[in-house]
């Protein structure tokens, strides 16, 4: 087993070096002990290897982490919420109540 000491934080364009040596048939325990790592993280880079690619061919190379967006449509959200305040004559305006009596 790998001498695993502190925490580090792989680039995508780090985990798929790391797919690619298993895709070229290396062995999960040399990858361990060349990377530092354990044998349940290569794991769950591999299971992950699909989402980890294709983040890498869309440029995020440079990121740590690939985290899901809870919510895609925020800026439409808002400006639904926006306009429906608007319609209700609820919105502000550097904290003055618009419009309306001043």
């Amino acid at each position: 087993m790998a001498d695993v000491g502190k925490r580090k934080a792989f680039s995508v364009e780090d985990k798929v070096k790391l797919i690619r040596k298993l895709q070229n048939g290396e062995s999960q325990s040399d990858i361990c002990k060349e990377f530092s790592l354990s044998k349940s993280t290569v794991a769950t880079i591999w299971k992950n290897r699909d989402s980890i690619i294709s983040a890498y061919e869309k440029y995020i190379s440079r990121c740590k982490r690939l985290r899901k967006v809870e919510k895609e449509n925020v800026e439409d959200t808002l400006f639904k919420w926006f306009n429906l305040q608007r319609s209700r004559n609820l919105y502000t305006y550097n904290g003055r109540h618009s419009p309306g009596k001043g």
